[in-house]
């Protein structure tokens, strides 16, 4: 019925079972003999069954005896001589089962002693293990301040656990929740260079608990950002920008809502502005642009409250070429190609179907040879031959 049990002084993980024994009495016995121990063996308070083996241990000498029919008792060990002044251990075996403590008996010169023997063998509630794993891990640095608070935790019954967290600035943080199921916890955004401390006590269904040791960890320091351009108008390098274009604007944008001051200049000036204030758009009105010229406009926006963090971005545009008199091809420039160009169109080359500016040159009401040699004239510098007509 179970197997012998070495002496334990520990609670064991698989099965927590109390031993408790108790020496009931000790009375001398008169007979001559060798000593004797007995008595009764009790299993969760009942008399216990025939076959239980009971073991006393003593310097170095065993002597075992197993329980028998209740008469009285239902067991005795005899002991011979020569142990007095010695200590004795009790074991009892019953199904396998591990005793946390055991009762002992010292030995002097009475002959008998009577010891019952009580087992328990009721398996009583373990406590939660301690929380551990924290994350951030202990004394973490440079933590991102929007991270969450987790750690491991289980229970050795199997019972279920919930969570009392304790969090704050300082040592021994106030509590920030209870009896949560879960093993993580978001304080929200915490503060930049900052140290937190936090610990976690676990229970379990029968109110019982474990705390877990206290931990820190030190938020990163805060990186102030310059502001950022978007969505210029006209875009970078634009070409063929009219004329007329009365404003240029750009998206200014702080990422972390910082107010900023800023500037948009322009060369050659052709306006300019600035000023103060958040996230949004920014304008800038301009006037007298010129065809066929490339403008170019800076931008800086300064953040303050950054340490003075400041962007710088350069744009550039080109107004479109305008409609340039005598330019019968297109091509911005007035040369002997637009002669060239001018002549087959009059002479209806299908190829040169269509006049980019005025073909009556001479403005005399008709578009003919005569402006052909009128253009070509004035190209090559003749005085009698000017001006050209843009629109007649």
């Amino acid at each position: 019925m179970g197997k012998e049990i070495m002496k334990q002084k520990k609670i064991f993980p698989i099965l927590f079972v109390a031993m408790l024994l108790f020496v009931m009495t000790s009375t001398e016995v008169t007979a001559i003999g060798p000593k004797c121990v007995y008595g009764t063996v009790f299993i969760d308070g009942a008399i216990a069954d025939v076959g239980v083996e009971v073991k006393i241990v003593i310097d170095g000498g065993t002597f075992n005896t197993t329980t028998v029919d209740w008469n009285g008792a239902n067991y005795i060990i005899g002991i011979p001589p020569g142990y007095e002044g010695k200590t004795g251990y009790f074991y009892v075996t019953f199904n396998n089962l591990i005793p946390y403590d055991n009762q002992t008996i010292f030995l002097s010169t009475k002959i008998g002693y009577v010891v019952d023997l009580h087992v328990d063998t009721t398996v009583p509630n373990q406590p939660p293990n301690e929380p551990i794993n924290p994350s951030p891990f202990d004394g973490a640095t440079d933590v991102d301040i929007d991270a969450s608070l987790g750690w491991s935790c289980d229970d050795p019954d199997g019972d279920p656990v919930t969570y009392d967290v304790y969090f704050g600035t300082t040592s021994s943080p106030p509590k920030v929740v209870s009896n949560q199921s879960s093993t993580t916890y978001y304080s929200g955004l915490m503060n930049y260079d900052a140290k937190y401390y936090w610990k976690v006590v676990a229970w379990d269904d029968h109110s019982t608990s474990n705390t877990g040791l206290e931990w820190d960890f030190t938020t990163k320091e805060e990186v102030n950002n310059p502001p950022i351009f978007l969505s210029e108008t006209p875009s970078d390098s634009a070409t063929s920008v009219p004329v007329s274009t009365s404003s240029l604007s750009v998206y200014i944008d702080d990422l972390e809502d910082d107010g900023f001051d800023w500037t948009i200049e322009t060369s050659p000036n052709v306006g300019s502005n600035s000023g103060s204030g958040a996230d949004g758009t920014k304008t800038c009105l301009i006037s007298g642009l010129d065809y066929s010229t490339t403008y170019t406009w800076y931008v800086n926006a300064t953040d303050p409250s950054g340490s003075g963090t400041y962007t710088r971005e350069v744009y550039t545009f080109t107004c479109d070429v305008g409609n340039i008199a005598g330019d019968m091809n297109g091509d911005g420039k007035l040369d002997v190609g637009d002669v060239m160009y001018l002549a087959r169109y009059i002479v209806g080359d299908p190829a040169y179907g269509v006049l980019y500016a005025d073909g009556d040159v001479n403005c005399d009401g008709n578009v003919n040879p005569g402006d052909v040699m009128y253009l070509a004239r004035y190209i090559v510098g003749d005085p009698v031959f000017s001006p050209l007509y843009p629109t007649c």
